[in-house]
């Protein structure tokens, strides 16, 4: 956009008012993806996994299926810009944000239901509801691919602190620093390996995925000192990885 158009829209949007004339509408934009933002169920923040975009090498099946991605990120960069003049034009991105997160993963599971409270504090939010999106529908039955993406996204976003417990699990150990790794472990596999295996196809049904999970948490835990970090990680993991797999088959 052009600064000049730019500066004269952020000058419009802060002059707009609400239907009862009190307060900018510019505040309550900035008020409504504050309280997205910050919005927490039972303790646990909500957020965190809407506030930026997949990385696209990593799920290129997300934006295969999702036509408009958008995040908070996204979200708050086009306010600053003054690209909403109304509330409804906010409500309609965060709405559609929402729909994303439900079309793309499993019906159920965690990051579907926080989506559905995302959009239900959206559309309740100044008393009106915003124009329904042509996104706004029941999500799609996903395919057993895009649910075992859903499940390797969700191990991925696991941390202790700073710390990503699925890193060391991300590839194989090298065969030059860890050549007794080899001579151990019989069938070496990482969620590197499982993720090309998902990408290509080759899981029909969601048992030989876990199955191939449970090599890898296997292999770690038979390498391993039992008190080891990558021990606890592994079974940490599998933990998730049991319930994301059960939810899966429910």
């Amino acid at each position: 956009m052009n600064k000049r158009i730019r500066d004269d829209t952020q000058a419009a949007r802060k002059k707009l008012k609400t239907e009862d004339g009190e307060e900018p509408v510019g505040d309550e934009l900035d008020a409504l993806v504050a309280a997205v933002d910050g919005l927490k169920h039972l303790g646990r923040a909500i957020a965190p996994p809407f506030r930026k975009l997949p990385p696209k090498q990593q799920y290129p099946d997300y934006y295969q299926l999702i036509k408009k991605p958008i995040a908070i990120e996204s979200i708050r960069q086009n306010l600053k810009q003054g690209e909403y003049l109304t509330l409804d034009m906010l409500k309609q991105d965060l709405l559609q944000m929402t729909n994303n997160a439900k079309r793309y993963n499993e019906k159920g599971s965690g990051l579907y239901l926080d989506a559905k409270l995302i959009s239900s504090l959206v559309k309740t939010w100044g008393g009106g509801q915003a124009a329904p999106s042509s996104s706004d529908d029941e999500a799609a039955p996903l395919t057993m691919k895009q649910k075992i993406a859903w499940i390797l996204q969700k191990l991925h976003q696991v941390f202790d602190g700073e710390r990503r417990l699925a890193e060391i699990f991300s590839v194989l150990p090298d065969k030059e620093m860890y050549p007794d790794y080899y001579k151990i472990i019989k069938r070496p596999i990482s969620l590197k390996e499982i993720d090309k295996d998902n990408k290509r196809g080759n899981y029909k049904n969601i048992d030989k995925f876990a199955d191939d999970l449970e090599q890898m948490y296997t292999n770690a835990l038979t390498f391993n000192e039992d008190q080891s970090i990558v021990a606890q990680d592994a079974r940490a993991l599998k933990e998730l990885s049991d319930k994301l797999i059960a939810d899966v088959r429910a």
